[in-house]
């Protein structure tokens, strides 16, 4: 089998006259990003964690406090939540809380990030309800790992998280050229 990947060929979007010819017309995969709330007090934080759940095609929702994070999940119905232990005005611990006694947020996956290393804390945090508990300063890793896992129980379906690519892309096999736009990338290769 031999692949080749060449620089960008078509515009974003739109696949070359071979590519239609090989699949049989025109191919949509238009898909909106999943929404992380990021809720911490520090811009610093929420521009640090922004930066890295896009790098992995999230939209990332800022809240500087726990009661702006209650109000922008309840705005944006996010598909989870990045949630700092300590705010202003309610801590991240009250914000759980009320997510877990609200059944339009009972379900959203929920991940401490947070300063705080006493394992009571971590421990009560997964008693009330949080999916993933890291300890600042973030390493991209073991966010990854953790979205990942959040959205792989919530899907039950995928094995790795993606990324959105958007590039044009060539691809050989066995003699055959394809030429088309590969929307995600994943750990487990570039999907087609």
């Amino acid at each position: 089998m031999n692949w080749g990947f060449n620089p960008p060929i078509a515009k974003e979007g739109q696949m070359t006259d071979a590519a239609k010819a090989l699949l049989g017309g025109e191919m949509k995969m238009d898909r909106a990003p999943k929404k992380v709330v990021v809720a911490d007090d520090s811009a610093t934080a929420v521009m640090y964690l922004s930066i890295l759940l896009k790098r992995m095609g999230f939209r990332a929702i800022p809240a500087k406090d726990g009661l702006d994070a209650l109000r922008v999940i309840a705005a944006e119905s996010p598909d989870a939540v990045l949630l700092d232990l300590n705010m202003p005005l309610m801590d991240g611990m009250s914000v759980l809380r009320h997510m877990r006694n609200d059944s339009g947020t009972k379900k959203t996956p929920v991940i401490i990030v947070t300063i705080e290393g006493e394992q009571e804390i971590s421990e009560e945090c997964f008693r009330i309800g949080c999916n993933g508990f890291i300890r600042k300063p973030v390493k991209l890793a073991e966010l990854h790992r953790q979205v990942q896992e959040c959205f792989t129980e919530q899907e039950g379906r995928r094995k790795h998280l993606r990324s959105a690519f958007g590039q044009p892309v060539i691809a050989r096999i066995d003699g055959k050229t394809l030429e088309c736009t590969a929307p995600p990338l994943s750990e487990g290769g570039i999907f087609l």
